[in-house]
């Protein structure tokens, strides 16, 4: 933020921002491994807060790992019951996916793990990995995709 507050504009509300993940094709919001920092202003607007090695979207739960030059290396996307409604899914749904949902969306998991508290499910990918982590309940908690 510029000294007094300006030139920047306030953070988007999440009304404004299309809030949609594609894991098929490990992108949020039509941003994916080629897009730097200033693509995800122009398309987001500006972070609530913004930090060395990343930009985050609170009203989104939405966090990008990205340095101040170069592609994004990653985002996650922690989800809350107020922020969940506000996201639209790789098949279109308007509702957060099931763990069978996104089994069928992107078959087989690498890994699947549980402990006390959630099921993790993690894919290797063509230059990406994906984690999705369920509450034991069936609530999605969170998505991680990572660039390698």
């Amino acid at each position: 933020m510029g000294l007094f507050g300006f030139g920047r504009e306030k953070p988007r509300t999440p009304a404004q921002i299309v809030a949609t993940v594609d894991l098929v094709r490990g992108m949020v919001c039509e941003l994916g491994r080629d897009d730097d920092r200033a693509a995800i202003e122009r398309r987001l607007g500006t972070p609530t807060k913004t930090e060395k090695t990343g930009l985050l979207y609170e009203q989104i739960g939405l966090h990008f790992n990205v340095e101040k030059t170069g592609p994004i290396t990653g985002f996650s996307i922690f989800f809350t019951p107020s922020i969940l409604p506000h996201w639209t899914w790789s098949n279109r749904r308007s509702v957060a996916p099931t763990e069978a949902d996104v089994l069928a969306l992107l078959g087989s998991p690498t890994k699947r793990e549980t402990d006390e508290e959630e099921i993790m499910l993690a894919w290797d990918r063509a230059g990406f990995s994906i984690l999705v982590d369920f509450a034991l309940d069936g609530t999605l908690n969170d998505v991680m995709v990572d660039f390698v």
